[in-house]
């Protein structure tokens, strides 16, 4: 019985390595926290060395979405800094004409539809609608803003491109939710 459980185990973790195969520049999974942060961004810069206007997009990009996870995600984890840090899974992945940032994370589904309602608003503006939203929210008191929106409208803004959400559902208390966000390659070459 024990060998079977360690050859599913091992099945599991094949299928886990080639779907981290698969066009994936960046791959991290745990807790968020300052040193994490910071090593996972330089990575960033150094991958894209070569594409600086892409690098420094997508750098910005990862700090937003990673904020994101550290500050929300349901999920606590132990990290270097001895605190307890939110932690989800963070993929960089190259789809061929643009770069793919993906962030996922537990998420309370009491703060789901506020966050669902929350993208769905900013996808829907359009980039002047988006700045001036972003300053009305910079505007706020503090603890007024609403957390998330002015990441999320920079990672639109930087990217021009909509945030691809989706959520699956974990259980009656928690959801896991997707954020990803497109950087085309062209940004590179000035078109855009």
């Amino acid at each position: 019985m024990e060998q079977e459980h360690l050859k599913s185990e091992l099945y599991k973790l094949f299928e886990l390595y080639k779907i981290l195969s698969e066009n994936i520049l960046i791959s991290y999974r745990g807790p968020l926290d300052k040193k994490v942060l910071n090593l996972l961004g330089n990575n960033v810069k150094s991958l894209l060395h070569d594409k600086p206007i892409i690098a420094k997009k997508l750098f910005k990009i990862f700090v937003e979405l990673a904020q994101n996870i550290a500050l929300y995600s349901a999920e606590k984890q132990l990290a270097f800094d001895k605190e307890m840090q939110g932690a989800g899974i963070i993929l960089v992945k190259d789809l061929g004409s643009a770069y793919e940032f993906i962030a996922g994370n537990y998420i309370k589904n009491n703060d789901l539809r506020k966050f669902l309602d929350k993208s769905s608003r900013i996808n829907s503006l359009e980039k002047d609608d988006l700045r001036k939203f972003k300053r009305e929210q910079l505007l706020l008191p503090d603890g007024e803003s609403g957390g998330a929106n002015i990441g999320l409208v920079q990672a639109v803004l930087l990217s021009d491109h909509p945030l691809q959400v989706h959520v699956e559902a974990f259980d009656d208390h928690m959801s896991f939710l997707v954020i990803g966000v497109n950087i085309s390659k062209s940004f590179e070459d000035g078109k855009y």
